[in-house]
C-alpha cells in the first residue's frame, strides 16, 4: 500500500512541475548542447539554426560567441566560409588566399567539395531513426544570399571578389585572374605561380608525338623513269626534350611515267601500275626553338620498295626492295593555343637502291617533301591548359 501512495505523490509532483518546466525560457549553453548526436555535432547543427535569425536581427557578437564556443570544443566544425563572409562584409578581411581546399581546387584541380558543400550542405546523419530533423536550409540560404550579395559589391580585382567567385563555382575566372597576377603576396597567387613554373620546365620534355603527312615522292637520275608519286602517310613517336624518335609508314602511288621492267629469276613485271612505300625509324633534333617555330634535323633508316598495284594482271615477281637511309629537315609552326598541335613541312633526301634484277635501269635516288599536321603533348601541357595559361 506504502508503495501505491508513493507512486501516487511522484505523479503528482509531475503533473505540477511539468507545465512550469515547459514554460521556461531555454538558455543559449541549452540549445547549443542539448544531446541529440554526439556533442560537437549537436553543437554544428543547432548553431545552424540560431545563426540565421540572429544575422538578420543584427546580433553579430553572438554568431561569433557561438562559433567560438563550439571552435573550442570541437575540430573543423566548418563555420570558416561564413566567419570569412562576414569579414569580408565588415571590411575586416585579411585577403592572404591560405585557404588550403581553395587552393587544391583553383590550381590543382579538386573536385568542388569545398567549402560550399562542406559548410552549406552538410547534413548529419541521425543515429536515432525517430528523431526529427532540425530544417537546417535558412542557414544555406544565408551564406549563398551573402555571398551573392558581396559577389556584387565587392572589387572584381580583390582578393576578397577572389573567395567569393570561389564560392559560387567559378574557378575559371580566378585562373584567369591567376594568370594576370592580380592576388599578389597571396598564398593563392604564390602557389599558382610556381606550378606554372614548374609545368612550363616540364613541357617539352618526353612529349607523345603524332603526325599525318601527304606530299610527292620524286624519284632522281635514272630513276625519273618512274615518274613523280603521291605520298600519303603518318608517324608515331615519342620526344625526349630536343631528341625524339618515330615510327614512319608511307605509301606512294599514281602511274608510272613510263613502262618499267622488274625480273625475279624467269618471272617478269611490265607495265606502268605502281604501288610503293616506306617503314622506317626515324631520329630527330630540334636544332632550333623560338616561340611557336621549331626546325628539326632528321635521319632514318627503313625499308623502301614498290612495284606494280595489280589488277588484271597479278604481280609475278616480289617487287623491289631496298635499304632507305635518309636526312632530311622539318620546320613546324605551333597553331594552338597550348602550342601542342602544328602543321609541318618536311624534307628529305632518300640513298636507295633499286635493282629490277636485270629490268628496267632504276639506279638513283629519291626525294620526298611532305606537308604535315601533327601533335606533340604530354601532361604538363595539358595540366597548363587546364591552368589557363595559354588563354
Amino acid at each position: 500500500m506504502s508503495y501505491l501512495r508513493l507512486g501516487g505523490v511522484l505523479l503528482a509532483l509531475l503533473v505540477v512541475l511539468a507545465p512550469l518546466a515547459a514554460q521556461e525560457e531555454p538558455s543559449l549553453k541549452k540549445i547549443l548542447t542539448e544531446e541529440r548526436i554526439t556533442p560537437c555535432a549537436d553543437y554544428r547543427h543547432n548553431a545552424r539554426r540560431l545563426i540565421p535569425e540572429w544575422y538578420l536581427t543584427g546580433r553579430i557578437d553572438s554568431i561569433y560567441e557561438t562559433i567560438n564556443f563550439i571552435e573550442s570544443q570541437c575540430d573543423g566544425v566548418g563555420f570558416e566560409r561564413l566567419r570569412r563572409l562576414l569579414a569580408i562584409e565588415a571590411g575586416e578581411y585579411a585577403g592572404d588566399l591560405c585557404d588550403s581546399n581553395m587552393i587544391e581546387d583553383v590550381v590543382f584541380g579538386g573536385y568542388w567539395w569545398g567549402w560550399y558543400h562542406r559548410d552549406a550542405r552538410f547534413w548529419p546523419v541521425f543515429g536515432d531513426a525517430w528523431l526529427p530533423r532540425i530544417d537546417t536550409s535558412a542557414y544555406a540560404r544565408l551564406l549563398q544570399g551573402l555571398t551573392d550579395r558581396l559577389l556584387v559589391q565587392t572589387d572584381s580585382t580583390t582578393a576578397e571578389h577572389a573567395l567569393l567567385r570561389y564560392y559560387v563555382r567559378d574557378p575559371g575566372y580566378i585562373r584567369a585572374r591567376l594568370r594576370e597576377h592580380s592576388y599578389p603576396g597571396t598564398c593563392l597567387q604564390e602557389t599558382y605561380d610556381r606550378e606554372i613554373d614548374y609545368q612550363l620546365a616540364l613541357r617539352d620534355h618526353n612529349r607523345v608525338h603524332w603526325a599525318v603527312m601527304t606530299g610527292i615522292w620524286i624519284p632522281l637520275d635514272r630513276a625519273e623513269l618512274l615518274g613523280n608519286k603521291m605520298q600519303l602517310g603518318g608517324k608515331l613517336g615519342y620526344r625526349f626534350n630536343r631528341l625524339g624518335v618515330d615510327l614512319s609508314l608511307l605509301f606512294r602511288f599514281l602511274e608510272s611515267a613510263n613502262e618499267y621492267v622488274i625480273r625475279d629469276g624467269d618471272k617478269e613485271d611490265r607495265g606502268t601500275s605502281f604501288l610503293g612505300g616506306y617503314l622506317g625509324a626515324d631520329g630527330a633534333f630540334e636544332a632550333v626553338r623560338s616561340g611557336r617555330h621549331t626546325l628539326s634535323l632528321i635521319g632514318g633508316i627503313g625499308l623502301d620498295g614498290f612495284g606494280p598495284a595489280g589488277g588484271e594482271d597479278d604481280s609475278e615477281t616480289a617487287g623491289v626492295n631496298s635499304l632507305n637511309l635518309n636526312i632530311g629537315m622539318t620546320y613546324r609552326l605551333a597553331v594552338s593555343s597550348d602550342l601542342t598541335r602544328y602543321i609541318g613541312v618536311q624534307g628529305r633526301y632518300n640513298v636507295v637502291k633499286y635493282g629490277t634484277g636485270g629490268g628496267s635501269d632504276l639506279t638513283g635516288n629519291t626525294i620526298s617533301i611532305a606537308v604535315m599536321y601533327g601533335s606533340l603533348t604530354n601532361t604538363a601541357s595539358r595540366r597548363l591548359k587546364e591552368l589557363g595559361y595559354y588563354e
